[in-house]
């Protein structure tokens, strides 16, 4: 995972690699959401309005879940850290919602509904695991002691 990769140590010739891939996972959730749901709308579309459109999507998460994860691990000024988590928990949540759409045959709203509470479930597990972390270790040193 994400953790054990200290993303500060990558060499300069993977910085490219690196900067395509938290591209490519920006765009890659909004461009299916758009393919599937309306493909006679992706096939009207020039190759930019596509990829803003599509990143403007998958945006809002990134920067939720990004933001969420860098605060658990204290990483608040490590802009690369915030985006390459953020966009990693950007495209489960994308793909576990489209991949329910799909074989479930739900309609748009219901599975925007799906990632919405999907969303509102791990922000209220991270808001736990970061305010009761403290409560536990004091617990703890309390028991030591």
């Amino acid at each position: 995972m994400l953790d054990s990769v200290d993303l500060k140590n990558i060499s300069t010739d993977k910085t490219i690699l690196v900067f395509l891939m938290n591209l490519l996972m920006l765009v890659s959730p909004g461009i299916l959401w758009i393919f599937y749901f309306s493909p006679e709308f992706f096939k009207e579309l020039d190759i930019v309005k596509l990829l803003v459109l599509s990143s403007s999507f998958s945006f809002p998460v990134v920067i939720l879940f990004g933001f969420l994860r860098a605060l658990k691990y204290q990483k608040l000024n490590d802009i690369l850290y915030l985006f390459t988590t953020g966009n990693a928990y950007s495209c489960e949540i994308t793909f576990i919602a489209l991949s329910l759409s799909y074989f479930l045959n739900l309609a748009l709203k219901t599975t925007i509904l799906f990632v919405i509470i999907f969303s509102i479930f791990t922000v209220i597990n991270y808001y736990i695991e970061f305010f009761f972390k403290d409560l536990k270790e004091k617990l703890y040193t309390l028991r030591r002691s």
